[in-house]
């Protein structure tokens, strides 16, 4: 059976410092650093595989994870 798989854009409090450490890594504007996050891609997953996970939250049986930077 194929099932629907929600893909949920990673939640931050500290958007300026995320940005910031992106940018150590990555050539854009906030444009592009938005696009980058919001967008799933195996360049994002390993983005944030070196950021903290601080918590996941739930809208219903969506889960998102709140990733702080380390």
């Amino acid at each position: 059976m194929k099932r629907n798989n929600i893909t949920v854009a990673p939640q931050t409090g500290n958007m300026d410092e995320m940005y910031d450490y992106w940018k150590e890594d990555h050539f854009g504007n906030r444009d592009d650093f938005y696009d980058f996050m919001t967008t799933p891609t195996p360049a994002r997953a390993l983005f944030l595989s070196r950021c903290r996970l601080k918590d996941i939250t739930f809208d219903g049986p969506v889960g998102s994870g709140v990733y702080d930077v380390r």
